[in-house]
């Protein structure tokens, strides 16, 4: 009976050091913990009439050639004629789904006024077609940009790239989601945008795994959106509906009008 109960113990031991070997954790009569749950990113509803508006400049922001966009997005009912403008910086950056063609754009702008990027995605974000990630960074030094959908690179309608600085500081005295004029009903979780760091280059697959999974589901990117990079962004909206508004980025608050946001139907998946 002792050679049994010395061997039992001896066994216990001997799986639970493999486990923690491999990093894991296993569990073997009541011995050990299960694996933490995955992370479920929060999608929150802006109606027609929800703004979120920010009257001065991001802080701590100055004009570059570069950024880095993240964002997950979901077209409600019945705005596919609907140009919906997600994200604008006046005079440097506008981010939008178009109508009808339902591709996604990301148009920069320069001190003067002219678009210095202008390119649309070739993968289209129709009502329907529920749950999309649109990954992008550009370099205007080189000039080059990177966008990806769901973790597909996606070559994009190129109608402008030039080598020039945007004017991120310079102009953009007004920054707003779902600007009015050029507003629709849409769904959206963890946006996180970033003009001024190094951009990290998406085609490496193990960049992309800080903004999405290998099973393109949302990753964790922090209380303050620093994860990705160890750094925060200027600009971090996540987390419950009540609290989507505030940013959780480095770049300053915005406030809210019109309906105010809610919990969407559904997460991202």
């Amino acid at each position: 009976m002792r050679k049994l109960l010395t061997f039992l113990i001896a066994l216990a031991v001997s799986v639970g050091a493999a486990a923690s070997s491999f990093g894991g954790s296993m569990t073997l009569l009541g011995v050990g913990t299960p694996p933490a749950s995955g992370y479920t990113a929060q999608g929150v509803t802006f109606a027609t009439n929800t703004n979120l508006d920010k009257p001065s400049h991001l802080t701590g922001v100055a004009d570059s050639k570069t950024g880095m966009l993240s964002f997950w997005f979901k077209a409600q009912a019945g705005t596919d004629t609907t140009t919906i403008r997600i994200l604008a910086g006046a005079g440097a950056i506008v981010v939008e789904r178009l109508a009808t063609s339902d591709v996604m754009r990301v148009i920069l702008i320069n001190a003067a006024g002219t678009n210095i990027m202008n390119i649309q995605t070739l993968s289209t974000f129709a009502v329907g077609s529920g749950w999309h990630h649109f990954l992008a960074r550009w370099d205007l030094s080189v000039p080059s940009f990177q966008y990806y959908v769901n973790d597909v690179s996606d070559a994009g309608n190129n109608f402008g790239l030039t080598n020039d600085t945007i004017a991120y500081n310079t102009t953009a005295n007004d920054w707003s989601f779902n600007a009015i004029g050029v507003n629709g009903a849409f769904d959206i979780a963890d946006l996180w945008f970033e003009p001024n760091q190094t951009p990290l280059d998406f085609s490496v697959t193990a960049n992309r795994r800080k903004f999405i999974s290998a099973g393109l589901a949302p990753v964790n990117l922090g209380t303050n959106g620093s994860t990705p990079t160890g750094t925060p962004p200027a600009i971090f909206m996540s987390g419950a509906a009540a609290s989507w508004n505030t940013n959780k980025g480095a770049g300053g608050g915005f406030t809210s009008s019109g309906t105010a946001i809610t919990a969407a139907s559904t997460n991202p998946p």
